[in-house]
């Protein structure tokens, strides 16, 4: 694989039954990611899903959802790509603030800015989703990022 042949793009629905498949892998909530009207970002191997990245919006506010990469592909750089990609996504929308909950990644998305924030303190629009509201555990780290608008002339992120 040369990390030069991957291809980034927008989900379609007829990707998402391999996302699923890949969220699985990963551990992570998948069952209601087409009900929940979850966006992805995903990343390309000869035809294969072996990263994605998705997103749950709700006004200027985006619920950050199943970031996962297939386990042979770990610490190449597709997930610091996807996550770019996101957040340029997201500067482009004019979403104001991302969201997320973890159990285990507290400390990556530090890393990235993020910060640790009460509970409470989620906004409703965030509250009311199924990821927030039933399917992470109440123990779960709730983390905010303010995501900075792209400035005119400035769209590569």
């Amino acid at each position: 694989m040369i990390l030069s042949d991957i291809e980034y793009k927008k989900a379609t629905s007829g990707d998402i039954p391999m996302v699923q498949k890949l969220l699985m892998a990963n551990r992570l909530p998948y069952q209601d990611v087409v009900t929940s009207g979850v966006s992805f970002i995903i990343a390309l191997s000869d035809g294969h899903i072996i990263g994605c990245i998705g997103i749950e919006g709700k006004d200027n506010h985006a619920l950050l959802r199943s970031f996962a990469v297939d386990e042979r592909y770990k610490n190449k750089g597709i997930g610091s790509k996807l996550y770019q990609r996101l957040l340029a996504q997201l500067s482009e929308e004019k979403t104001e603030m991302l969201h997320l909950l973890t159990t285990t990644a507290d400390g990556y998305f530090k890393k990235k800015g993020f910060v640790r924030c009460d509970r409470t303190t989620a906004p409703e629009s965030i509250k009311s989703t199924k990821e927030f509201s039933s399917i992470c555990p109440s123990d779960s780290i709730y983390m905010t990022l303010c995501i900075k608008p792209i400035s005119p002339g400035n769209s590569s992120a």
